[in-house]
């Protein structure tokens, strides 16, 4: 099994996030392809995002948030990401002193669609162009809810490490004298051989000494 499909499979076993999407008072253009995908993850309703303006108090941290304001992030939202919160920003929204970095998503020409960086101890990422088909194809794609669905996941685990110098092997142990081992093969086959030269010139001296 590939592993997309795992993961896949993983996030269809896990309940989909319940958004929180804020966005300007008077445009909701945006929000269309938004409640498409989520429908998507669950058809029965149950992942009903909570949308409302930007004036709206802001979610707990545990539940992600999609800012659609352009313009400087408010310093609450931006308060509320180092907090732990996760949140996904419209392309025309602004953070400062954020390098954010391309995210796995990209286009069918290898273009990035979302860029993202830490932010405290939380996450911020942002769409790197306009919520318009003519902008970006991908949200008329049928892909779209998961790939909209797998930037919400919880990043996999970093692995440990220790210092190779905490695990360096240690002298002054104890020892033990070595167990005796079996002659090998072509050692016998050698002593063994040795003996019959040995014989076969003893018994050429012995001849010619005789009378």
């Amino acid at each position: 099994m590939s592993t997309a499909r795992c993961r896949h499979r993983r996030r269809e076993a896990s309940p989909p996030p319940s958004l929180a999407i804020r966005h300007p008072a008077g445009d909701e253009h945006a929000l269309r392809y938004l409640r498409a995908a989520v429908r998507a993850w669950q058809p029965s309703g149950a992942a009903t995002p909570q949308i409302d303006t930007s004036d709206a108090p802001l979610p707990p941290s545990s539940q992600p948030l999609v800012w659609l304001v352009p313009g400087p992030v408010p310093v609450p939202v931006t308060q509320w990401i180092s907090a732990g919160g996760v949140a996904l920003l419209a392309h025309e929204s602004a953070v400062d002193d954020i390098v954010m970095s391309p995210m796995a998503w990209r286009d069918a020409e290898g273009a990035p669609l979302v860029e993202g960086a830490p932010l405290g101890r939380g996450r911020v990422m942002r769409f790197t162009r306009p919520l318009r088909p003519e902008a970006m194809p991908v949200l008329l794609d049928a892909d779209f809810p998961h790939r909209l669905r797998a930037l919400f996941d919880r990043p996999a685990p970093a692995p440990a490490r220790v210092l190779a110098t905490d695990y360096a092997p240690t002298g002054g142990g104890a020892t033990y004298p070595v167990a005796p081992r079996d002659l090998q093969p072509w050692l016998a086959l050698l002593i063994a051989l040795l003996a019959v030269v040995e014989r076969w010139m003893a018994t050429r001296r012995t001849r010619s000494v005789a009378p």
